[in-house]
C-alpha cells in the first residue's frame, strides 16, 4: 500500500481540479501516439493514423484519450486503493487485449508532459511534479499487476 502525505494528496488533487479531461486526455494519447507510433498497432481499428495531422484529428483518439483520463480520475477518488480499483482493467489490458506494459509508461509520460505544458512551471513546479510522477507509477504498476 501506499502511503500519501498530506502535501502528495493536495498536489494530486490540486492538478487534477486544474487541468480539463477532455483536452488533456486526447492531447497525451495523440502524443504518445506520434512520439512512440509502435504504440499505434493497439489502435489498428481507429482508422487514418497516418500522421500527426490525422492522429490528432481523429475523433476516436480524442475518445480513447477521454477514456484514459476517466480512469485517471478513478484512481484520484481511490488514492488508499489504486490496486483494487485497476484489478479490472490490468486484467483486461494483459489478457484481452495484450498491451505491451512499456506502453503504460510511455502514456502516463506523455500525460505528465500536456500536464505540465497546460499548467506551466509556477503551478507545476518540482514539489508538485514530484507527487504527480508518483501517483503515476502507483496507477502504471496497479495495470502492470496482472502482468507479474
Amino acid at each position: 500500500m501506499v502511503e500519501w502525505t498530506d502535501a502528495e494528496r493536495s498536489a494530486i488533487t490540486g492538478v487534477w481540479g486544474k487541468i480539463s479531461v477532455d483536452e488533456i486526455g486526447p492531447q497525451a494519447l495523440a502524443r504518445c501516439l506520434i512520439v512512440y507510433p509502435w504504440t499505434q498497432r493497439y489502435f489498428a481499428s481507429f482508422g487514418n493514423l497516418s500522421s500527426p495531422a490525422a492522429i490528432m484529428g481523429n475523433p476516436k483518439v480524442s475518445a480513447h484519450g477521454k477514456v484514459v483520463m476517466g480512469g485517471l480520475e478513478r484512481a484520484i477518488k481511490n488514492l488508499d486503493n489504486i490496486k483494487a480499483t485497476y484489478a479490472p482493467l490490468s486484467i483486461m489490458h494483459s489478457e484481452k487485449l495484450h498491451v505491451d506494459p512499456d506502453n503504460f509508461r510511455l502514456l502516463g509520460d506523455c500525460i505528465t508532459v500536456c500536464v505540465a505544458m497546460k499548467l506551466g512551471a509556477s503551478v507545476f513546479n518540482p514539489d508538485v511534479h514530484e507527487a504527480w510522477q508518483k501517483f503515476l507509477s502507483v496507477v502504471v504498476s496497479a495495470l502492470l499487476r496482472q502482468y507479474h
